[in-house]
């Protein structure tokens, strides 16, 4: 990408805030060598706290790689304000008004058809920044198990299990060996937030960022 870009701010730009992430996909592979797609047994919980940490800065790089596509294209295409000053760094964004403005009907039309992954994106970004952490269940409870399980965890606070280590232990493997794993993530437990699966997501998420940069590149060759 840096031989197509004139102004040095946009290499600079390019140079730390896109590549890295692209080349770097070792979020994702941590997350398949934590949690493997066919996962069934119960992980342990730090394995899973691991997982969501690699999810989470994945998300955020992938946030930043594409508001540093908006930066090259401004820097690149000295894209100002009517007064000539320099736009503030609010109105730079690839859904800012200011900077879509001068792009073409082509790169237009892929903003537009990829809005809801995007719209998705943000949405991960801004409840991992400012509210509520990506989460990964430890595991669940089948429905067919589910009345069971509650009937359990009743009785690991009630006698026996209430005064007896070994027997409160006893009744909550009982509970586990009816629950399972799913790979999935999600923002809260307690705002009844959808579950996503998180293996395709991140796969499909990194090379929907680089359809972003290399249709950047061929809206820098439409405008030279």
């Amino acid at each position: 990408m840096p031989a197509h870009l004139q102004d040095r701010a946009g290499r600079r730009v390019c140079a730390a805030g896109i590549l890295p992430p692209l080349r770097n996909a070792r979020s994702i592979d941590r997350v398949f060598e934590l949690l493997p797609p066919d996962q069934e047994k119960i992980p342990e919980r730090g394995v899973v706290v691991d997982a969501a940490i690699a999810i989470q800065a994945f998300t955020m790089n992938a946030f930043g790689c594409l508001d540093n596509i908006a930066w090259i294209w401004v820097y690149e295409k000295e894209i100002k304000n009517s007064d000539g000053s320099d736009l503030e760094k609010k109105d730079v964004g690839l859904g800012k008004k200011k900077v879509r403005k001068g792009l073409t009907k082509e790169f237009q039309a892929f903003l537009d058809e990829k809005q809801k992954w995007f719209g998705n994106l943000i949405e991960l970004r801004d409840s991992l920044a400012h509210r509520i952490p990506l989460y990964i269940p430890p595991y669940v409870v089948p429905k067919p198990n589910i009345e069971k399980y509650n009937e359990l965890e009743k009785a690991k606070w009630e006698e026996p299990a209430r005064s007896d280590p070994d027997e409160y232990e006893k009744v909550q493997a009982e509970q586990l060996a009816l629950c399972q794993f799913v790979p999935g993530m999600m923002h809260s437990i307690f705002e009844q937030s959808p579950q996503v699966e998180f293996h395709s997501q991140l796969l499909n998420d990194y090379v929907t960022i680089d359809e972003y940069r290399l249709t950047l590149l061929e809206e820098l060759d439409r405008q030279p």
